[in-house]
């Protein structure tokens, strides 16, 4: 389906599609090659929401987009007045507005035009979801929640797994797709996906649920929760981390990747670059931000919204403000640093990208770590205990 799209613009947004229900690893020759020839291609389109949805795609696979005459930076100039304003009209074009939206928090340091579409595109979504239901109006509420720049692409997947099924013509084949390889992932801690494991893996995994299970059996019933989910959820995290350093020695998965991988990214990694400070400043402050207000209830260490209060002399919503800002200047440094030709493999720099994604999940609702009781334990169960239904 991709091939026979090629150059069109349901290619483009069949990429979107499979990105959005987390089967791009399943066609990542298909769609790096796809996505190489949409680059070389320079193609000007006329609408809001292809312009800004290639920008996005390119984006995410490091293509630096941002010069040339036809480059979508550029392209985007058309869609403003006289005055440098974004056209009243597209406040209707809300495909368009969602679009450009999602594709602004892929800016780097001094694309002043982005950080305006977002605000543009912020204040006319939020005015407008009100109108809005459907499948429309729920992504907009989605992306307005927290962009897809800053999601985590398998949990995401449920959300566009369901939001697809309302469309009038859903993409069947896509989706049926997505509900099995998500069901397949999820069903790996499951004793009936045991005949789904090699041989030599069966007995350890046999091994160890039934430990569980003896365990949960021997317990009251208020306690078997916590304490079984707890001794499963670690083992599956030292047998993950087994087999990752299997992985490492057999097939060079990581560690040993060879040439997309050297030593010299390790040593670079090892030396805490900007890049992986930037990654961390977003958790710590994230952190900061939501758990501040539980935090004043008892000891505690100082924040940063503390320390810029007493350093500035301001308010806490403008320390807020200000630690926010800070965020989104480390993204665009995130941002800037996976735009090829990149110092290491994108899919090195895309690691430490996505634990700053993970963090803003966590902290989306509040102190995720702290208070897991509530919407981080519904993100879990949808993700590891909760199939889709085919």
């Amino acid at each position: 389906m991709l091939i026979r799209a090629k150059g069109s613009i349901e290619e483009i947004i069949m990429i979107d599609e499979i990105q959005r229900l987390a089967l791009a690893y399943q066609f990542e020759k298909e769609i790096n090659d796809a996505l190489e020839q949409i680059y070389d291609a320079n193609v000007d389109y006329d609408d809001l929401k292809t312009v800004a949805l290639r920008f996005r795609l390119l984006r995410e696979e490091g293509y630096n987009v941002s010069s040339g005459e036809l480059s979508p930076l550029n392209v985007l100039n058309k869609f403003k007045d006289k005055e440098g304003n974004f056209k009243k009209g597209l406040g209707s074009d809300v495909e368009g507005l969602l679009s450009l939206y999602e594709a602004a928090f892929y800016g780097t340091d001094g694309e002043d035009i982005l950080d305006e579409a977002i605000s543009f595109t912020k204040a006319h979504l939020s005015s407008l979801i009100t109108h809005l239901d459907g499948p429309l109006g729920a992504q907009v509420g989605h992306a307005l929640e927290l962009p897809m720049r800053k999601r985590i692409a398998r949990l995401d997947a449920r959300f566009y797994i369901s939001l697809f099924q309302q469309h009038k013509q859903p993409n069947d084949i896509f989706l049926e797709l997505a509900k099995l390889d998500f069901n397949l992932a999820q069903s790996m801690w499951d004793l009936s996906a045991m005949d789904q494991l090699p041989e030599y893996m069966m007995p350890i995994y046999h091994a160890v649920l039934n430990t569980a299970n003896e365990i949960e059996h021997e317990l009251l019933p208020g306690e078997k929760f916590f304490r079984t989910d707890l001794f499963k959820h670690e083992m599956k995290v030292i047998i993950q981390a087994y087999l990752e350093e299997a992985q490492w020695c057999n097939d060079a998965s990581f560690v040993g990747m060879g040439e997309e991988v050297t030593k010299e990214a390790f040593d670079w990694i090892k030396t805490h670059p900007k890049f992986l400070m930037d990654s961390s400043l977003i958790s710590r402050l994230i952190n900061d931000i939501r758990s501040n207000e539980f935090e004043q209830m008892g000891p505690h260490a100082a924040s940063a919204i503390e320390c810029y209060m007493k350093e500035h002399g301001v308010s806490w919503p403008v320390a807020c403000e200000k630690i926010r800002e800070m965020v989104a200047s480390a993204w665009k440094d995130m941002n800037k640093t996976c735009l090829k030709p990149t110092l290491f493999p994108l899919s090195l720099l895309k690691r430490v990208v996505k634990l700053a994604r993970m963090n803003e999940v966590i902290y989306l609702y509040g102190d995720g770590y702290t208070d897991s009781s509530r919407e981080i334990k519904e993100m879990i169960g949808s993700m590891f205990a909760n199939p889709i239904p085919l």
